[in-house]
């Protein structure tokens, strides 16, 4: 995990020497701890004084993909891919409850010192007092799974989902309004520091501006440089050349899971091969070169790998 002066644009800190990604990580609003977590399955508290490793958590019983400090630091909240929450004590590291979705937790924020909400693909948010070790509330945000969860300073939460909306709840879940995106899925929606607005981005690469008095779209949003325009112009270029070297048909169908009919993709290519295995194509352009695939667009990959069964993708890119 590295911390920056956002006013400088420099770096502070890096700490850790994990061999797989971080997937979440968080920083105690008294800026003593760090917390983060990933596909090794382990929660890990560093001491930012230092940057050596306090604990080392095995808990979790899949990748970990939430993290959060409580507002007063005392507590870290984890969620992870299997639907698993744990809330623990930050410096003696001990587990305090263990709360559950039914698939991976995608966003924790702290109501409270003692009280926190979570969200998750399983298309359900969920608020928990950790101090009674129960649940407070349960409720539907987004069909077909919640990709990210915000809170506002005034207490209200942002979500966005696979559903293509954003949507504001007050501080207990009540449902306020939706966001409509007008293009892709969305990656992510926040609120302003005054909640005035609601900012969501895509995985097109498009940001989004709305009005969270009336939920109307500011503006255009940005739709692109020119780079995201020269990406519009090749990718049905590389497209073809993946269907004529690699026998991956283009796609722009919208696939559903074959159990959880919520779970959505739409993946660039689809082949069922002669043994019947379903294989996916993926197409980006990028202005820089990889060294590897960038972790956001692993995990749309994954992602469509569990909604279509397919085990293997083809990910293709032009610079």
């Amino acid at each position: 995990s590295t911390v920056w002066d956002i006013t400088k644009g420099e770096r502070l800190m890096t700490v850790g020497d994990d061999l797989d990604a971080v997937l979440a990580t968080d920083i105690s609003p008294d800026q003593r701890f760090i917390a983060h977590g990933g596909p090794d399955r382990f929660l890990r508290i560093f001491s930012t004084e230092t940057g050596e490793l306090i604990h080392k958590i095995k808990k979790h019983t899949d990748w970990v993909t939430a993290v959060r400090f409580s507002t007063d630091g005392k507590y870290v909240a984890s969620g992870d891919r299997n639907g698993g929450l744990h809330i623990w004590e930050t410096e003696p590291g001990q587990r305090i409850c263990s709360f559950g979705h039914g698939a991976r937790v995608t966003g924790l924020e702290w109501a409270t010192t003692n009280v926190v909400v979570s969200a998750s693909m399983d298309g359900s948010s969920k608020i928990f007092n950790v101090d009674q070790a129960r649940q407070l509330r349960s409720w539907s945000t987004h069909g077909g799974g919640a990709v990210s969860l915000a809170r506002a300073m005034n207490g209200q939460l942002v979500t966005s989902g696979r559903n293509k909306r954003a949507t504001l709840w007050n501080a207990n879940g009540g449902k306020i309004r939706d966001f409509v995106f007008p293009g892709d899925i969305p990656a992510q929606a926040v609120p302003s520091h005054d909640a005035k607005r609601i900012i969501g981005s895509d995985w097109n690469g498009e940001v989004f501006v709305w009005n969270a008095a009336d939920a109307k779209l500011m503006g255009s949003g940005f739709s692109g440089n020119a780079y995201t325009n020269h990406g519009r112009l090749r990718e049905p270029e590389i497209a073809r050349w993946v269907a004529a070297t690699h026998g991956i048909q283009p796609s722009s169908a919208l696939f559903h899971a074959e159990i959880e009919k919520r779970h959505l993709a739409t993946p660039d290519g689809v082949v069922v091969d002669a043994q019947g295995r379903v294989i996916l194509a993926e197409i980006k352009t990028t202005n820089k070169e990889w060294r590897s695939i960038p972790r956001s667009y692993l995990r749309q990959v994954w992602w469509q790998q569990h909604v279509l069964g397919a085990e293997r993708t083809l990910v293709a890119w032009e610079q």
